[in-house]
């Protein structure tokens, strides 16, 4: 178990776009000093779920809930 509070955390979002999901129910937690990997074949969607994770674009369902004060 985690004793520290995470630096992001995604809850279940999705990425519509003109009737397409393009991301469906992904969830994942970000700490304090861990390393992260995204792998994936091209078009997967790896872009795009780092985009969400920062904010660029907006999320059509789910919450993404960010670590106060966290820079990106």
């Amino acid at each position: 178990m985690k004793s520290k509070k995470p630096l992001i955390k995604a809850e279940k979002i999705g990425l519509d776009i003109d009737g397409h999901s393009l991301l469906s129910n992904v969830s994942m937690e970000v700490y304090p000093e861990e390393i992260v990997c995204i792998i994936g074949p091209n078009g997967a969607g790896k872009t795009t779920l780092i985009r969400l994770l920062m904010g660029l674009e907006p999320i059509s369902s789910g919450e993404i809930i960010r670590n106060k004060g966290l820079k990106i």
